[in-house]
């Protein structure tokens, strides 16, 4: 996300800059979209969290620009994620994640909306998702939940998970504050 709102007044006066009313900042207001994506899609919890959260930009502001993070997951992967008012304008939204059998990435910034690529396969191949990315933004996720009241289908995320989430991210704060690794409990 870009570092040119924070020199906004009004985005200095918002919930979302002031630690009693949003409980943090970019990490918990944007960066938890990304730890949520990260053990959706693995298929893991984050069981141990340490790190560095800062004001990096230097805007009067009570909560975080900056988050630098790494992440130890239940079936035994790590994973390091950071999250922040980097840039001067627009965003950069990339996850990737490396395994034994190959990689995965999302990149929404450029355009490269999910591709992949295994080990087993000839050298160099990289698979693209070419079906359509419509709707975007929080329909699909907002149909979903309408979805699962109305006609009882599982939701996509659950109570559980969200608790999951925030508990990474309040041991993240910790750790930052602590300068020691935080476990994360695991329900």
């Amino acid at each position: 996300a870009d570092q040119t709102r924070l020199t906004s007044k009004s985005y200095q006066s918002g919930w979302f800059a002031q630690k009693a009313r949003g409980g943090g900042g970019h990490l918990i207001w944007l960066g938890i979209h990304w730890l949520d994506l990260g053990m959706y899609i693995t298929d893991s919890k984050i069981t141990d969290v340490s790190g560095f959260i800062t004001n990096i930009g230097g805007q009067p502001l009570d909560v975080e620009d900056s988050a630098a993070l790494s992440l130890k997951f239940d079936k035994g992967f790590l994973g390091t994620m950071t999250s922040g008012y980097y840039i001067n304008r627009g965003k950069q939204s990339l996850i990737k994640i490396w395994g034994s059998k190959g990689w995965l990435e999302m990149d929404y910034s450029t355009g490269k909306y999910l591709q992949w690529s295994l080990y087993s396969d000839k050298p160099r191949t990289v698979h693209k998702f070419e079906e359509s990315i419509k709707p975007r933004g929080y329909s699909p996720s907002v149909h979903a939940a309408v979805r699962s009241v109305l006609d009882k289908e599982p939701p996509t995320l659950d109570s559980h998970d969200s608790l999951q989430v925030l508990r990474t991210i309040y041991a993240a704060y910790k750790a930052a504050e602590t300068g020691q690794t935080q476990q994360v409990r695991v329900d």
